[in-house]
């Protein structure tokens, strides 16, 4: 993963982030919150195991376990 961020041109936005957020970027390099990125996986078919996505408080939210 590291070498994948460094290899960005905009790498360094995704090197110092300071909170505890984990998330998702996409192709075009915009971080997103697991919430968001579940939606957006999901309107695209991308989740082959839901069952890794399990709901917390209600909203889903996406792990990359759930991707492949």
């Amino acid at each position: 993963m590291h070498r994948q961020i460094a290899a960005r041109s905009d790498g360094e936005k995704f090197k110092r982030r300071g909170d505890n957020d984990q998330g998702f970027v996409d192709q075009w390099g915009r971080w997103m919150g697991r919430e968001e990125a579940y939606q957006i996986a999901q309107a695209n078919g991308q989740i082959v195991r839901p069952e890794c996505c399990n709901p917390i408080n209600g909203v889903m939210r996406l792990y990359s376990e759930g991707l492949y």
